[in-house]
């Protein structure tokens, strides 16, 4: 694509032939590593940006369980699923910390991209910066806390884990990490990579993304 167009407009993405996502976003995929074949639990799915990469990568031999609390979200989410044709997503609409109880242990890969305080993306949603405040980061910390342990008790032995937050601030990255790394859960990970993008130096959006195998013994 040269110039500027409306990718949307176009019959192949009508198709389901591509998505539009922000590079950042989409290195918390690739950090994934999502084998063909693995079932893999996106815990804080939103829209289905990642899901749908996810899924692809997973093919139809794949699983992708795909959790939402938000119902605009997960109506989304449905839609960009039929227009896809990923056929290898279950979407459960609620709260992770309601409907991982049967997948303890399941998961090859999981997820966990969670919600915070967007700062990451105020270079294309600059009118957001009106609606926060100093202490809006530290807010979401311990939700992402609590995210994280929760999607850990999904992994696999041998299995990885990512998290990631669309935020610049550390309260909403190194020390949920930090944090992890000191309670139980954490001693049965292995850190793999950690990734700080930001849009000044990268390009895309700001994030933080941290990815974890889980030790076999």
């Amino acid at each position: 694509v040269s110039g500027r167009a409306n990718l949307w407009a176009t019959q192949a993405w009508r198709e389901g032939l591509f998505e539009v996502q922000d590079a950042a976003s989409q290195r918390v995929v690739d950090l994934a590593g999502v084998l063909p074949g693995e079932t893999v639990v996106d815990l804080c799915a939103g829209a289905g940006g990642k899901t749908v990469a996810l899924a692809a990568a997973a093919g139809p031999k794949g699983r992708v369980i795909a959790i939402e609390p938000d119902p605009a979200r997960v109506a989304d989410l449905r839609a960009r699923l039929r227009r896809t044709g990923h056929g290898n997503v279950e979407v459960r609409p609620g709260s992770a910390f309601d409907l991982t109880a049967d997948l303890a242990g399941r998961a090859e890969v999981v997820v966990v991209d969670a919600p915070c305080s967007s700062l990451g993306v105020l270079r294309r949603s600059p009118g957001r910066k009106w609606v926060l405040d100093a202490g809006e980061p530290a807010r979401w910390t311990s939700l992402q806390g609590a995210l994280l342990r929760a999607g850990a008790s999904c992994v696999r032995p041998g299995g990885r884990l990512v998290f990631a937050t669309c935020s610049t601030e550390p309260e909403e990255g190194e020390e949920v990490v930090a944090a992890f790394a000191e309670i139980t859960e954490g001693l049965k990970f292995q850190p793999i990579e950690r990734l700080r993008p930001f849009p000044h130096i990268d390009g895309g959006d700001g994030f933080f993304i941290a990815a974890w195998c889980a030790r076999v013994a």
